[in-house]
C-alpha cells in the first residue's frame, strides 16, 4: 500500500471520529472557527511530505543504479 493511499485513510479516520463526536455533542463545531484559522498548515505539511519523499525516492534510484 502507497503513503499516500495510508495519509488518506487517515484524514478519512479522522474526519469520520469528528463527524461522530459531533453527532453524540461530545464535542462542538465551535473550535472549528478557531483551527480553521491554521488552515496553511496544510501546505506547510504538503510541502514537508513531498521533500521527505523526493530524498527518498532519489536514494532508491541511487541504489538501483
Amino acid at each position: 500500500m502507497g503513503k499516500s493511499r495510508i495519509i488518506w485513510s487517515f484524514i478519512f479516520i479522522i474526519v469520520g471520529i469528528v463527524f461522530i463526536l459531533s453527532n453524540y455533542e461530545a464535542i462542538s463545531w465551535g473550535w472549528l472557527k478557531d483551527w480553521w484559522k491554521l488552515w496553511p498548515l496544510i501546505f506547510v505539511a504538503i510541502g514537508v511530505v513531498l521533500l521527505a519523499l523526493g530524498g527518498r525516492e532519489k536514494k532508491i534510484e541511487g541504489e538501483k543504479k
